[in-house]
């Protein structure tokens, strides 16, 4: 039977043999070829065997769908199944088991503090699975505990009955002392003028911000957002979207063409901030178009930061971190806000230092992104800010707004994470949990869990509003 990813359509190969070992079967799948480099297993494949195989757990959280008529079984792998079991490495023996061996014995270091964490923060329950199931639920398991940021989890749970302030009632109650250094401009002048009249009240912050692009002292975060990805959007194969990523295309180009028009190298660094399924898509995007005329050794594409979904508390044991099976934690992205410690975790912010950088804009993937027009850098270099927001007067979310950072604002928030606010979305999730020493499935029919969020504008509070300008955009 061909196996497939449900949530993408692509073709990840075949069943070629089906083992019990007691706890449940196991399916030996044949992977499909692939004639490109550096794939990952999940990657956009063929239907020819290449002789390279994976092992997975034929359990119903993993494979939900099997259809005999079509011959073909859809499964949900957990993040890293596939990558972690993966039996391609055409190294020696001795090598791969040598090789293997440090691995296993790192993930057991790293492993040990994690376990002390659980214990402290009274979440034991997760690591039950470490007790039962196969060696690659167990390790899958292992790696999903290690990978969890503590410190960042802590805090975050820390701030689920705090008071959360959104963007527009922090921008309404500062109101009158964000003016004090704001401008207000046209979309339409943004996308077609450039304050070359000497006579144009923007001219001096214009010319400001265009010395800082020529002299490479800007850098772009773009972040993907995974639910402006339309599911009935047809793109074969590589699980993104056309609206999303034609909206990138026309960032990217319209930020070159820009660079263009000016006569200037488009050096600046660029990252992109992708949910894991659409990564892939947006690297190929990137190579395709040759990285929008940008260096490729300064452009980073980075999956989103994830915490645990943990349960709405109803004693004074807390939350409890929430399970998708027994080998998974459950996960959500913590939003735009994430960039913050993704720049510290990828030991990006030393390579932007190197670089030069004093100024980050990161802006959401929307049709009203303006990216690196000099006049917004212009106004934060003026200013001497830590923050610039850009505020679309027509946008109805909370988070439609892009931000200028200074360097020195995001190197101490991403050293000062407890400085972040979050806020607790509640939500409604199936899950797993142990009763009577029986796994039971829970599916609820309210809300029983938060979804731990934090938006980029999160950082707003630590930030002087002296130290704060505003660009509002109308249509």
């Amino acid at each position: 039977m061909r196996v497939v990813l449900k949530e993408s359509g692509t073709l990840v190969g075949t069943v070629a043999n089906v083992f019990n070992f007691g706890a449940s079967d196991l399916l030996e799948v044949m992977l499909a070829s692939d004639d490109r480099q550096d794939r990952s297993s999940s990657s956009k494949l063929n239907s020819t065997s290449c002789g390279r195989h994976v092992w997975v757990p034929f359990v119903e959280a993993i494979v939900p769908e099997v259809d005999m008529d079509k011959r073909e079984m859809l499964i949900t792998p957990p993040k890293g199944l596939l990558e972690l079991n993966l039996h391609s490495d055409m190294r020696p023996k001795k090598e791969r088991r040598q090789l293997e061996w440090k691995e296993r014995k790192r993930l057991q270091q790293h492993l040990i503090p994690a376990k002390k964490k659980l214990a402290e923060m009274c979440q034991t329950h997760v690591l039950e699975g470490l007790k039962i199931g196969e060696k690659v639920q167990k390790s899958l398991l292992a790696r999903q505990i290690v990978n969890i940021d503590w410190k960042l989890l802590q805090h975050a749970l820390q701030s689920i009955n705090k008071p959360f302030h959104s963007f527009p009632e922090f921008a309404g109650a500062n109101s009158a002392k964000l003016l004090r250094h704001s401008i207000r401009v046209s979309h339409e002048y943004l996308r077609n003028h450039t304050s070359k009249q000497k006579d144009d009240s923007n001219y001096r912050l214009y010319k400001e911000g265009l010395q800082l692009l020529s002299r490479s002292k800007t850098a772009i975060i773009v972040i993907i957002n995974g639910n402006d990805c339309d599911e009935g959007d047809s793109v074969p194969n590589d699980g993104g979207s056309k609206t999303s990523l034609g909206q990138f295309e026309d960032l990217l180009f319209g930020c070159n063409g820009f660079m263009k028009v000016e006569e200037e190298s488009m050096t600046v660094p660029l990252i992109v901030v992708s949910p894991a399924h659409l990564i892939q898509s947006y690297r190929e995007c990137l190579s395709d178009n040759d990285y929008f005329g940008m260096n490729s050794e300064k452009v980073w594409v980075l999956e989103e930061l994830q915490l645990p979904v943990v349960s709405i508390p109803i004693d004074q044991n807390g939350s409890k971190i929430l399970l998708k099976s027994p080998w998974e934690i459950l996960q959500a992205p913590i939003g735009s806000g994430g960039f913050f410690s993704l720049l510290l975790s990828h030991n990006i912010l030393p390579e932007l230092n190197k670089m030069g950088v004093e100024y980050v804009q990161v802006c959401s993937l929307n049709d009203k992104a303006t990216i690196l027009h000099p006049l917004f850098l212009g106004l934060v270099s003026s200013c001497r800010a830590d923050v610039g927001i850009i505020m679309f007067e027509s946008s109805k979310g909370e988070d439609e707004c892009d931000m200028i950072f200074s360097m020195r604002h995001i190197i101490r928030i991403s050293r000062q994470i407890e400085k972040l606010q979050f806020c607790a979305i509640p939500e409604q999730h199936v899950h797993v949990e142990q009763v009577d020493n029986e796994l039971v499935t829970n599916y609820p029919d309210a809300p029983n869990s938060y979804r731990l969020h934090c938006p980029m504008y999160a950082s707003l509070n630590s930030c002087s509003l002296d130290a704060t300008c505003v660009v509002k955009v109308f249509e």
